[in-house]
């Protein structure tokens, strides 16, 4: 916001990088002047770099449809990770195709809104697991998992450990 106060810094694309949950109405807000919102741990490195340099390379299209679209149901699924959603569900919610809203997600994120959200389901998963007060099933439950193998094959996949593992270490 301080940034867009002041004309001079009004061209500096700004990209954030977050691990806080981010709400419609911090989604609605960064909408302003933010080229790209990225929240931590769900992306590798790698992939932070490449969204990152697709970022600057596109910054001149602030506040887009598509990116709109994308924080929107990024919003969505912060706030409602824990219930069973599909890609029509998410579709659905913001008014527009399943199609549509998988090329909106591989254009402004990389990758689609269902990896999107395992992902961020993962690493909910992990800060659970981390506590350690709750079995593998009731943390797969939580995060919006119906079935713990499915969980498990998830997990594994992105992290490259089983949650069991994973919470030992």
């Amino acid at each position: 916001e301080a940034m867009q106060a002041q004309e001079g810094l009004r061209g500096i694309p700004v990209i954030v990088l977050t691990a806080q949950v981010l709400t419609q109405i911090d989604m609605a807000r960064l909408s302003q002047g933010v080229t790209a919102v990225l929240s931590k741990g769900l992306f590798t490195t790698e992939e932070t770099f490449e969204r990152i340099e697709q970022a600057l390379a596109r910054h001149k299209r602030l506040r887009s449809e598509t990116q709109q679209l994308v924080r929107h149901v990024m919003a969505y699924i912060h706030e409602h990770y824990a219930h069973p959603l599909t890609r029509d569900e998410l579709a659905d919610y913001a008014g527009v195709s399943p199609r549509h809203l998988t090329r909106a997600f591989d254009e402004e994120v990389g990758i689609s809104a269902m990896t999107y959200l395992n992902r961020y389901r993962i690493l909910e998963a992990k800060r659970l697991l981390e506590q350690g007060d709750k079995n593998i099933t009731e943390i797969a439950t939580a995060v919006g998992f119906s079935n713990s193998s499915y969980f498990g094959t998830v997990f594994r996949r992105e992290v490259g450990l089983a949650p069991r593992d994973y919470q030992r270490e």
